[in-house]
């Protein structure tokens, strides 16, 4: 039995005040909130000045790659510098400073990290054929998780599936051995906005 899956991404190109630009003092109103085409990536905190912030955090609260809800707390930048979120986000709902930062500004955007939503595999495969295919420039790996998403709420835990799909920079097509619950594909950059499409041609011994 093979259970064909194909799946299509054109990528966003990165705004750093897309969701909020110039918060200042201790609210921070989030003016924009979904990623066009519903996309996930990793949210990035520029601070627009010198001064060190970094003993104090900001929690955000959105949507992950899946569409549920998740919220992780992050450290401010010190100085002029930008902060990535560690999960992936494809909706900002809100972002929470523990303390005011004055006179000073930051913007809210989103960087070139990107993770697709979690594709679920049949857990009786003996194996599969998966194929990832990109116009542009990209850094992307194929991951795996062994989590019963069924039953556990993300973000899960995710490791390589193994080569070629680590850190690739080309298009590729490989057979995996692996039995995984669920795949997905994370980008750590991109240049342009790259159209890539993850398939998967997966074999199980069941029926």
């Amino acid at each position: 039995m093979v259970s064909p899956i194909n799946k299509e991404y054109a990528l966003q190109a990165p705004v750093q005040n897309y969701f909020a630009d110039d918060v200042t003092g201790g609210t921070w109103p989030i003016t924009t909130n979904d990623i066009s085409g519903g996309q996930a990536y990793k949210i990035a905190l520029l601070n627009n000045s010198a001064t060190d912030h970094s003993a104090k955090t900001v929690i955000y609260i959105g949507l992950g790659p899946d569409g549920k809800s998740q919220t992780e707390t992050i450290f401010m930048p010190a100085g002029t510098a930008t902060v990535l979120s560690t999960l992936y986000y494809s909706s900002l709902i809100s972002a929470t400073p523990s303390a005011t930062i004055g006179a000073d500004t930051m913007d809210i955007g989103f960087t070139s990290q990107f993770a697709t939503p979690t594709i679920p595999m049949d857990y009786g495969s003996i194996g599969s054929l998966i194929s990832v295919n990109f116009v542009g420039t990209m850094t992307y790996s194929v991951e795996s998780t062994a989590d019963n998403i069924q039953t556990k709420s993300p973000p899960f835990s995710w490791l390589d599936a193994g080569d070629p799909f680590i850190a690739a920079t080309a298009s590729q097509q490989a057979s995996n051995s692996q039995a995984p619950r669920a795949l997905r594909v994370a980008v750590a950059s991109y240049t342009g906005t790259p159209i890539f499409e993850f398939s998967i041609l997966q074999a199980s011994n069941r029926g």
